[in-house]
Formats: C-alpha cells, sequence, structure tokens
C-alpha cells in the first residue's frame, strides 16, 4: 500500500450533463457536478487483512466489556468509504451492534462514503453521515461545539488510522494521538496501519518511498514505529502490539489506559 490509502481513480456514479446553456436572465441554475463513487485500490487490497486483526486481536479485547452493547467507532482518515462499508458488512453479519463515524477532510471523500454506505445497506441508525476532521499538534480542530456530529469525549471503543500518519506532517500524528487520548473510553483502542521504518531503517521498497514522499513534500515521510510509540505513550496510549502485515506494513495497537 504504498500509494496511500487513496486513489484517484474514479466512477462515475451518475451521468454528466454535457449540454450547453444559452445564458440569459433566465437561464436555470448551473447543474452541480455528479456525485463520484472513488476508488481505492490499496484500501481494497489491505481490509480483509486489517479485518483479521479487527477481528481476532481488537473486538475480542473490547466486545466482553461492552457485551452486547453497542460498538462505537471512529475512522479518521476514512478516505473513499471502502473501509467504513467492508468493516460495517462485517459487524452485521456477526450480529453486533455498532455505530460507525467516517471523518475525511476532503469533501470528494466524504461524498464517495455516503455511496459506499448507501450501497452496504448500512442504515442511518449504524453509521454517520461522513464528516470534516482536522489534525493539528494541539488535537482535532474541529469542535463539540462547531460540528455536532463528532463523537464526545470518552464515548468511543475505537479509532482506526490507516495509511495516514506518512502522508500528513508530524503534527497530525501528535493530534492523533490526543484526540485518541481524548476521544477513547478507558480501555479503548487506536488501530494504526502503514509503512514504518524501525529502528531507523525498512525494506528498500519503503525506503524508496520514504524518498518519494519527501520530494513530494518534506513534511511528509515514513515515520519511526518508536518515535509514533512515544508520542502515543505520552499522551496515555499505551502500545500493545506490532503485527506485520502484507506488502512490508505494520498493524500497530495502542490500548487507552
Amino acid at each position: 500500500d504504498k500509494n496511500s490509502s487513496r486513489s484517484t481513480s474514479r466512477t462515475n456514479n451518475s451521468s454528466s450533463d454535457n449540454s450547453h446553456n444559452n445564458i440569459s436572465s433566465q437561464s436555470p441554475p448551473p447543474t452541480p457536478l455528479p456525485t463520484m463513487k472513488l476508488h481505492s485500490a490499496p484500501a481494497e487490497r489491505n481490509k480483509e487483512f486489517i479485518w483479521k486483526i479487527l477481528s481476532t486481536k481488537v473486538l475480542p479485547t473490547i466486545l466482553p466489556e461492552k457485551g452486547r452493547q453497542s460498538l462505537r467507532l471512529l475512522e479518521i482518515g476514512a478516505g473513499v468509504g471502502t473501509h467504513a462499508a467492508y468493516f460495517g458488512t462485517k459487524l452485521r453479519e456477526q450480529g453486533q451492534d455498532f455505530f460507525y463515524f467516517p471523518a475525511d477532510m476532503e469533501e470528494s471523500y466524504r461524498d464517495s462514503i455516503r455511496i459506499y454506505v448507501e450501497e452496504a445497506n448500512l442504515s442511518p441508525k449504524h453509521v454517520s453521515p461522513p464528516f470534516p476532521l482536522t489534525l493539528h499538534k494541539h488535537g482535532i480542530v474541529e469542535t463539540d461545539a462547531n460540528d455536532t456530529v463528532l463523537p464526545p469525549d470518552g464515548s468511543l471503543d475505537l479509532i482506526l488510522n490507516f495509511n495516514m500518519i506518512h502522508i500528513s506532517p508530524w503534527e497530525a500524528t501528535e493530534g492523533l494521538m490526543i484526540g485518541a487520548s481524548q476521544k477513547l473510553r478507558t480501555g479503548g483502542m487506536l488501530y494504526t496501519y502503514g509503512p514504518y521504518k524501525v529502528g531507523g531503517t525498512a525494506a528498500q521498497s519503503n525506503l524508496d518511498f520514504d524518498a518519494s514522499l519527501r520530494d513530494r513534500d518534506a513534511r511528509w515521510g515514513v515515520r519511526n514505529l518508536e518515535d509514533v510509540i512515544a508520542e502515543a505513550e505520552s499522551r496515555g496510549l499505551k502500545h500493545v502490539e506490532t503485527i506485520e502485515m502484507p506488502a512490508n506494513n505494520l498493524s500497530v495497537l495502542f490500548r487507552k489506559e
């Protein structure tokens, strides 16, 4: 998953209108651009592998504390909607009640999430409307006061964050850890996924990827796992486990103490 969690290839969900109206005082307002269902090849590749970790290592440690109550989870940087639809479907198949908050900065991704969720027949009782969420070094920019969708502090069982840490400034990782510490309940978990360096090095493909990222934006880059763990633990998020994944990626699990 070297090219980030989002792809620019698109599938048009409705036909565009290529006609040209004569301009006059009576002209109708311009037709909005059609909403697009976007495609992420990395998310399609990794969703089954991530679900295996969720279902075998994460959910069993959370659900016993919750019983049959609703599982509340937030995906930060939810991308085009692949994960929300797939994980929501899997939870429904298991008979687990849940409420999924998908958040992304990009409006086009939020539009795409809506389509994925609708096509998966996931109820508004189970998935919130996608909403913007911005991270900076002090945490989450949006507040409960100006974004009523944002879950309240201490209310979440699980936060997911996939393929973001390497394609964002370090301040976003600082904000992720602060936000997770605030939004997770005690015992709740943060699950991050993506490429990392360990001990300052990595597979050659990840080192090449790191160089290409830094060429695109000097603030980006494949992070040292130790630095990410240290940042998390400074915010009360204990490192639980690191799991090797396909394509030289890692799943990294944290628990709020």
